[in-house]
């Protein structure tokens, strides 16, 4: 039988990312927390629609409706966690640049069927789903999560992103709206105490659930991850500084990893006129 095809995929994140992923697992973010404005925005064709089926209500009314099911979209789409990653052969050189410019960070090689594996213990369903992206207008969009975060603009066709999405529970979702809620609040963040300025454990983690002590974050949780499946190699930016390299290496073998899986790609290969060859 004719195995299935099983293409590498890359995440590119910085140090302080690379720990929290060794420490508490692959971070499954809101769409809320996205950069994109236009994230899980509804198509041209929905706008029409709606207009259409609201003909003869005057602009106020219909500005009213338009923003309730707006939210009400919106809601929905804040019930999901997605894990993004690019799709490539190899590494590439334009993310390296731009997520990880001057060698501060490392890119995590993996697979499809590594990131399903390694999430197996998260006892949930996991959608795969592979961003395609155009403009749209005449697809109409309503009610579809997925769908919605599966399509962006083509300014960022250069991502090729992948994206794992899965639903929140309720539980997580009480617990990141009320950390969200004690960072954004002022006496929890300059509060002087004996302990320092640290993040407190809120009542929304009064849960079934006590690993939400150590899952949440703010705009999304952490979910259990088998890193010895997960990771296939970490590769090392370009023009890394020996501090980062160091604290790469530690942090690796620190959480059970073993070193050899850190690489340096072919962006670090020497260029033909600084090749030395030996005897």
């Amino acid at each position: 039988m004719t195995e299935t095809p099983d293409p590498p995929i890359w995440r590119y994140m910085d140090l302080a990312k690379y720990v929290g992923l060794l420490s508490r697992g692959l971070f499954f973010a809101r769409p809320s927390t996205f950069s994109d404005a236009w994230e899980g925005c509804w198509s041209e064709a929905d706008v029409l629609a709606f207009k259409s089926a609201n003909r003869g209500a005057d602009a106020a009314l219909l500005n009213t409706k338009w923003s309730e099911s707006y939210r009400a979209k919106t809601q929905q789409l804040e019930t999901l966690g997605i894990n993004c990653w690019h799709q490539n052969e190899e590494e590439s050189y334009a993310l390296w640049g731009l997520y990880m410019p001057r060698g501060m960070g490392v890119a995590i090689r993996s697979s499809v069927k590594r990131v399903l594996g390694a999430l197996a213990k998260a006892d949930r369903i996991i959608h795969v789903c592979e961003v395609r992206y155009e403009r749209v207008t005449a697809v109409m969009m309503d009610g579809l999560p997925i769908e919605l975060l599966s399509r962006k603009r083509p300014e960022f066709a250069h991502e090729r992103e992948l994206r794992f999405v899965t639903t929140l529970r309720n539980d997580e979702l009480s617990a990141i709206e009320s950390l969200e809620e004690m960072l954004n609040d002022r006496q929890h963040r300059h509060a002087s105490t004996a302990d320092g300025p640290l993040i407190r454990v809120g009542r929304a983690y009064g849960s079934f659930d006590k690993s939400l002590v150590r899952r949440t974050a703010p705009g999304g949780v952490h979910l259990p991850t088998d890193l010895s499946v997960l990771i296939e190699e970490v590769r090392l930016g370009r023009d890394v500084s020996y501090p980062v390299r160091r604290a790469v290496i530690d942090a690796t073998v620190t959480f059970g990893l073993d070193a050899r899986l850190i690489k340096e790609g072919p962006t670090h290969q020497a260029p033909p006129d600084q090749i030395i060859f030996h005897d």
